[in-house]
């Protein structure tokens, strides 16, 4: 790939009679059902990365399926053309049709078609097409043809930020297939890396295949947790019940909590902490329907008791109708039962 002043040069963009179809059909389509006023809060919320046609994902999606409708099945020609083209243009939505398109065709694509994805990665990047880039198309290629870890490895190891991220999430659907060496090993090199997104990743990759090998990512963390970031450990350990370990407190098997924790548990320093689990916040506050009351049962206990003048604030059986203590009104008498 040529390297320009202003970054990695577009590859060449392919002759393609299908990606002519599909951008007639593509810029038609999604032209004609644009929402000025949705696009402005999609730019907003994107931290204006690029402007946008205001398309919903449901909405953008049907008008996608009408584009591909009645096409053959695309060459990897045809996918490089399609993407390169939908890079040229502005808005975002051309952008996230391009990675849809790349995500069902990936079989269709050689180990050489790398170079493309990495341009697609590294211009006007963004996680919301980083992320499906990294996990659906650089990972198919990958598990296609393993000799191309040893671009991952460089990819890792790059001043890009977003190579970093992409090195490190292209694993995440490999499940047992997952080279742990180099998972943990990327993991080990970005640990002081200062953005969050680097951060943010890895504790995304170690708690995905922590749903593989829970006790590799448990042992792991419990070895090396002092040297990331809180968020990767908070991210990594969030459903393998693992904890960073406190200063001056064991670093094998499963760590403890702090002196308060264990003070008030009567838990020994020799005793690894077993999580709990307790109810959500929201039921622990308001009670739960089935009768599970909580907070809302301390708070009967302190509710005082409503007596009534006259009464001594035990049951009474009444007249239907008539509190207790409280004279009926003579209308309402000869209305009363029994009167």
């Amino acid at each position: 790939m040529r390297v320009t002043e202003d970054g990695p040069a577009p590859p060449e963009v392919p002759d393609s009679t299908t990606a002519d179809t599909v951008l007639e059909r593509l810029t038609a389509a999604y032209t004609s059902a644009s929402d000025p006023v949705a696009a402005a809060a999609m730019r907003a919320y994107m931290k204006d990365v690029a402007p946008f046609l205001g398309l919903k994902t449901p909405v953008r999606r049907a008008l996608s399926r009408t584009v591909e409708a009645g096409l053959p099945r695309p060459s990897e020609a045809d996918c490089t053309a399609v993407a390169l083209r939908c890079w040229e243009l502005p808005e975002r939505e051309y952008h996230y049709f391009a990675v849809d398109h790349l995500r069902r065709h990936v079989r269709r694509c050689s180990s050489g078609f790398l170079p493309v994805t990495r341009y697609l990665v590294t211009t006007v990047p963004w996680w919301d097409t980083v992320d499906p880039l990294a996990a659906h198309v650089v990972g198919a290629l990958v598990a296609a043809d393993p000799a191309l870890a040893a671009e991952m490895d460089r990819w890792s190891a790059d001043a890009d930020m977003w190579l970093v991220r992409t090195a490190l999430l292209h694993q995440l659907r490999h499940k047992e297939r997952t080279d742990t060496e180099r998972l943990f090993g990327y993991c080990l090199r970005q640990s002081g890396h200062p953005d969050f997104f680097v951060r943010k990743a890895i504790g995304w990759a170690l708690r995905e295949y922590a749903k593989t090998d829970p006790d590799a990512v448990r042992d792991f963390i419990a070895r090396e947790g002092d040297r990331f970031a809180p968020l990767s450990v908070r991210e990594a350990s969030r459903n393998i019940g693992v904890s960073r370990p406190s200063a001056g407190e064991p670093q094998g098997g499963l760590p403890l909590r702090g002196k308060s924790f264990d003070a008030r548990r009567g838990i020994g320093k020799d005793r690894p902490h077993v999580p709990v689990r307790l109810p959500p916040r929201s039921i622990r506050r308001r009670g739960c329907a089935e009768g599970c009351r909580h907070r809302s049962r301390r708070r009967s206990r302190r509710r005082p008791k409503l007596t009534l003048p006259g009464s001594s604030g035990g049951p009474r059986r009444g007249r239907v109708g008539q509190v207790p203590g409280v004279p009926v009104p003579a209308a309402r008498r000869s209305a009363a039962p029994g009167a």
